[in-house]
């Protein structure tokens, strides 16, 4: 008589593939509720460390998973793999944020001018305790910034003050930044200043940035500041925010000069 033996499922493999979901969801409901603010930043850390930790813990149970199919012919290579390849898509972002780490100076606030940069009015009154304090720039930084992101410099444009006013208001718009204060100094020959609020583009960290445009007749000067209010490193976020506000005006500058030029019908 044929006796017939059922191969066990593999439990670990199936909660491996359940830990792995469970994180994958955790992170887009996590970065969703943190950019419509129903998760504060510091819920935000603990919240993206808890999704580490359940992303490593479904790569161990896959793994298990693996061992128990080789020793015992437990079934589980499918969930197992299943749970795998979903904890390693979770985790890509988090070995793109070491990487940047590891490599870019632990800077949180950066300035397109080093020696006299953008001086930030009201942002200050705007952090708690819980926030990085913001006061003088640390100028002790300055080589590490100028090694490290040499693209970060101010920006010259053959524009008259108030159409650049219009301009830069435009292009924060295209970058979601929301404009809250501004600072005028002096006339002809002045300085404007800007303050921003600039959420990070994926998880919406908020930094505030200080736009100054220096009237210099017929020309406009513009430098940016950016700084981080939670962290002891941007992973360069700073710094990208800086080049992506000089390429996004070049954009509209150059949309406008093409508008303008467009022949009529």
């Amino acid at each position: 008589m044929a006796v017939l033996l059922e191969r066990r499922v593999s439990t670990v493999a199936k909660w491996s593939r359940r830990t792995a979901l469970f994180s994958a969801t955790l992170l887009a409901s996590t970065v969703l509720g943190h950019r419509s603010g129903l998760i504060d930043t510091i819920s935000l850390f603990w919240l993206l460390g808890l999704i580490v930790a359940m992303a490593l813990l479904a790569i161990l149970l896959a793994v298990l998973g693996y061992v128990q199919l080789w020793e015992f012919g437990d079934r589980g290579g499918r969930n197992s793999t299943k749970g795998l390849i979903l904890a390693l898509i979770v985790l890509m972002p988090f070995c793109l944020a070491t990487y940047r780490l590891l490599t870019l100076p632990a800077l949180v606030d950066v300035s397109s001018d080093l020696s006299d940069p953008p001086t930030f009015h009201h942002a200050i009154g705007r952090r708690d305790s819980s926030m990085n304090t913001l006061a003088y720039f640390d100028r002790s930084n300055a080589a590490v910034q100028a090694e490290a992101y040499p693209e970060v410099s101010g920006r010259r444009f053959a524009l008259g003050l108030d159409v650049a006013l219009d301009i830069v208001a435009a292009t924060t718009e295209e970058l979601g930044w929301s404009t809250y204060e501004r600072a005028r100094l002096g006339g002809f020959g002045g300085i404007v200043t800007l303050e921003v609020v600039a959420p990070s583009p994926w998880l919406g960290l908020i930094s505030d940035v200080a736009i100054r445009l220096r009237d210099e007749g017929d020309a406009i000067y513009i430098d940016l500041r950016s700084a981080s209010r939670y962290g002891v490193h941007d992973l360069g976020g700073n710094a990208a925010a800086i080049t992506r506000f000089y390429a996004a005006m070049e954009t509209e500058i150059a949309d406008r000069n093409a508008l303008f030029q467009a022949p009529a019908e």
